[in-house]
């Protein structure tokens, strides 16, 4: 987590926060926004540490949710790599 927190940035992420969430586990969580041209997307990381309480006892593990805004590709036109 601290790793994704130092290096975001330095690839044009903008970090929004950092820290244990206000959940009974208070697992360390990060939010980050990548707003480059037309490109813009979210990323909300969680460690899940299993030695926190109300977590799942049997691993750690870090649960990564990405979003990104909606897109409508123009008529004629095709997507990027595609």
């Amino acid at each position: 987590m601290q790793r994704l927190y130092e290096e975001l940035p330095k690839r044009g992420w903008e970090i929004i926060s950092y820290g244990p969430a206000e959940s009974e586990a208070r697992s360390l969580t990060l939010i980050a926004d990548y707003n480059e041209g037309d490109k813009r997307f979210s990323v909300n990381a969680q460690l899940r540490d299993s030695r926190n309480k109300g977590a799942n006892a049997n691993a750690s593990r870090i649960l990564v949710t990405v979003v990104s805004a909606c897109y409508q590709v123009p008529e004629g036109q095709v997507v990027e790599g595609y």
